[in-house]
C-alpha cells in the first residue's frame, strides 16, 4: 500500500490551532483520502477530536500511522484524554498510550517523584532542576523508567 500522510492547519483562534492529518492512498495516477485524524493544539496540549478510516481500509494500520505521525509532529506536547470515545476509539487510544506515549515513573535515587506519560516525565524533569534532562539522568540520580500499564 502506497500511503502518504499530510497535515493541514485548518484554522486558529484565541491561541487554539485546529489540524487535520490525512492518510492518502496512491495507486497509479490516482490519490484518495482513506483516513484522517482531526485534532486541536491548545496550550501545548493535543486534543483529538476524531479519527476516521474508510471501512475497506480498516485494520490495515492506517489509524495507528495517523496517531504516530501526529505524535511525531507534536512530540513536545501533552496528549490528555478528552471527550467521548467509540469502542474502536477506546482501543486505538489504549494502543497509543501503551505503545507510543508509554507510562513512566520519574525517579530520583530510586524514589518515584511523578508517574505519567513519557513526554510529561521529561517536561516535569525540566521544571525540577536547571540542567538538561540528559544531564540530570546521567549525573544527578534521575531516571525515567517505563512501567506496566494494566487495562
Amino acid at each position: 500500500m502506497n500511503l502518504r500522510l499530510e497535515e493541514m492547519h485548518e484554522s486558529s483562534h484565541s491561541g487554539q490551532h485546529d489540524y487535520s492529518l490525512y492518510a492518502l492512498y496512491t495507486e497509479g495516477e490516482e490519490e484518495m483520502v482513506v483516513g484522517r485524524i482531526m485534532y486541536t493544539l491548545y496550550e501545548n496540549a493535543i486534543h483529538v477530536g476524531m479519527v476516521e478510516v474508510l471501512p475497506e481500509y480498516k485494520r490495515k494500520g492506517i489509524g495507528k500511522a495517523l496517531y504516530r505521525k501526529m505524535h511525531g509532529l507534536h512530540h513536545t506536547c501533552t496528549f490528555p484524554r478528552s471527550g467521548w470515545y467509540t469502542d474502536e476509539g477506546k482501543l486505538i487510544r489504549l494502543w497509543f498510550e501503551r505503545e507510543v506515549l508509554r507510562t513512566c515513573d520519574l525517579k530520583r535515587d530510586g524514589r518515584v517523584l511523578f508517574t505519567g506519560h513519557e513526554n510529561d516525565c521529561f517536561r516535569k524533569l525540566h521544571r525540577v532542576q536547571s540542567q538538561s534532562a540528559h544531564w540530570a539522568i546521567k549525573y544527578e540520580g534521575y531516571s525515567i523508567e517505563p512501567i506496566q500499564v494494566i487495562g
